[in-house]
């Protein structure tokens, strides 16, 4: 998280125009929408201005922007990992099916393959 923040703090020193590029998309949820839901009344606050009660979660959102765009650069390794692991498990019950040989063994490898949460002993009567 430091990292990321000194990171931040450097672009943001060479470039000034990209401070206020960002703070426009907030600065508009806002003006805009807080003053339009403050008149209209349509969410109860309990007394708090609308404009502070919308606040945290602008804030919430612009942060999350930021972290959504810095992890899409990671985006073809997520791609790869998903497309390995799909393979994986839409090979693996014809692999399962090739190295068991008979019905037999292959029944109490299924269920435990497919059912690994115990089930809780009922008393015999």
């Amino acid at each position: 998280m430091l990292a990321l923040c000194a990171v931040e703090l450097r672009k943001l020193r060479h470039d000034r125009t990209e401070l206020y590029t960002r703070a426009a998309q907030p600065a508009r949820w806002l003006l805009v929408f807080g003053r339009t839901f403050a008149r209209i009344r349509a969410i109860p606050t309990g007394g708090i201005p609308y404009i502070d009660y919308l606040a945290p979660g602008v804030i919430a959102q612009s942060a999350m922007f930021v972290a959504i765009f810095y992890g899409m650069l990671k985006l073809l390794g997520v791609a790869a990992v998903v497309v390995l692991a799909s393979v994986f498990f839409s090979c693996l019950p014809v692999t399962i099916a090739g190295i068991v040989l008979s019905r037999d063994r292959m029944t109490g490898f299924g269920q435990a393959i497919t059912m690994p949460v115990p089930t809780p002993c009922t008393p015999s009567r």
